[in-house]
């Protein structure tokens, strides 16, 4: 019988084999004598019963990995939101900020929004349990916990769970001990904090080899869990970006950079993959009992929809400081945006248009953006921070 069309690779051959072995006994004598009605110059007819088809078939391996047609892929559903716009489920997401920023005040703020279902300055939450890994110590852990539970008025047991010891994300095994205790919980995790790299890193967060591993490790964690990983990260001395590899900031979804001047916290996304990313966020200190916690700054400092993070702006302000009132070709706009990827500039292009600070041109092809009205007062507002950012192109 022929082969069927869809057999795999390996049935196939196996199928060949069996027919190959069938000949050499013809040839031997062996079996019943050739069919008369055969011609030797036409295709080899394959004289073993079906059962062999059946139990060649079952025996090809499963293949590890599966192709998606482009219809799958377009109806793949969008990223789903675990807290507003910031953080999205499974996703990998890293908060940095230089020492006494208030990282872990906001990590445990979101962690403890997740757990119970309270908005995150002004944020709607997807509720579930949540898993805080203070490698750092428990030391003020609790009056922190209870200054965000007076604050918010929450009363009873959470559905936080916290590891206060140190869990290396680079060491397989080690892994697969946290994946372990995660298991013992009633149900997955949604948010999963690790604070912070250094100490849950065992090697140079300078080396590539080293920070690829630590990745590797939370990918794991996340992919088996279906949480968001939020990892806590220091920033360099000079304060412009993430101590150590840059690895790191390629495999993240989302980075967010937290800023103190003073009371107030200044919180923007570095990075937001496939999104826009989200506007910057005011927020300040305010002593509760014996600690503190963040809430939205007030008195014209809190988040407007006239407000961009560092990089959109930066973008923006490099429309003016490059092309001033002639404006620019996409292709021109994104070669002076050197230090944005192609992919993030189309995205920042994007928003810049919809919130009415760029003009698009009516032809797309060649066509020159300028800045509008609204961009140019934006940017005047924004002098200092935009002429900071600016510089670092």
């Amino acid at each position: 019988m022929p082969i069927p069309v869809n057999t795999t690779p390996e049935a196939r051959q196996a199928l060949e084999r069996l027919d190959k072995q069938a000949e050499r006994q013809r040839g031997n004598g062996v079996g019943s004598p050739p069919d008369a009605s055969r011609s030797t110059n036409g295709p080899k007819l394959h004289k073993h019963p079906p059962e062999n088809l059946e139990r060649v078939t079952a025996e090809a391996p499963k293949l590890r990995f599966r192709l998606r047609t482009d219809v799958e892929v377009i109806e793949m559903p969008p990223p789903l939101s675990l807290i507003g716009d910031k953080l999205h489920r499974s996703s990998l997401g890293v908060l940095v900020g230089p020492p006494g920023a208030g990282k872990s005040l906001l990590a445990l703020a979101w962690a403890s929004g997740v757990a119970t279902g309270t908005a995150c300055h002004g944020d709607a939450v997807h509720r579930g349990p949540a898993v805080f890994v203070a490698a750092e110590g428990s030391a003020g852990l609790g009056i922190r916990l209870r200054a965000w539970k007076a604050a918010n008025k929450y009363t009873g047991g959470m559905d936080l769970h916290f590891l206060t010891e140190p869990v290396y994300l680079t060491e397989p095994e080690e892994v697969e001990h946290l994946l372990q205790t995660l298991d013992t919980l009633p149900e997955p995790p949604a948010l999963i904090v690790f604070d912070t790299l250094a100490r849950c890193l065992l090697g140079d967060e300078n080396s590539t080899r080293d920070m690829s591993a630590f990745i590797a490790g939370a990918d794991r964690v996340r992919t088996a869990t279906g949480a968001a990983v939020l990892i806590l990260h220091h920033m360099n001395a000079g304060g412009e970006r993430e101590r150590g590899n840059t690895a790191l900031r390629g495999a993240c979804d989302t980075m967010f950079f937290l800023r103190a001047t003073g009371d107030t916290v200044t919180l923007t996304c570095e990075k937001q993959k496939d999104l826009a990313p989200f506007d910057r966020v005011n927020l300040r200190l305010q002593t509760v009992e014996e600690s503190a916690v963040l809430v939205t700054a007030k008195g014209g400092l809190a988040v407007t929809s006239d407000s961009l993070a560092e990089m959109p702006l930066a973008t923006l302000a490099l429309l003016q400081s490059y092309f001033l009132e002639d404006g620019a070709t996409a292709t021109q706009w994104k070669k002076a945006a050197s230090r944005v990827a192609p992919r993030t500039f189309y995205l920042y292009l994007k928003l810049l248009v919809g919130r009415g600070y760029v003009q698009e041109p009516a032809e797309k092809r060649g066509g020159l953006y300028t800045l509008t009205v609204k961009g140019k007062g934006l940017l005047t507002a924004n002098c200092k921070l935009t002429a900071d950012v600016t510089a670092m192109q």
